[in-house]
């Protein structure tokens, strides 16, 4: 809903793999690929960061 209020910022998500973070970043980062720069997915068990 942001990305639509704000169509000229960039994004940069970030977010745990406690729910669905990852794979609603993933969506909109294929809905939007000039809008989202980058989200990162800290792994709740490990506490290892990923990102894209």
């Amino acid at each position: 809903r942001l990305i639509g209020l704000y169509p000229n910022m960039k994004w940069v998500m970030f977010g745990d793999s406690g729910e669905k973070d990852a794979e609603v970043y993933r969506y909109i980062k294929e809905k939007y690929p000039d809008r989202v720069i980058r989200y990162y997915i800290r792994d709740i068990e490990s506490g290892e960061i990923k990102s894209n």
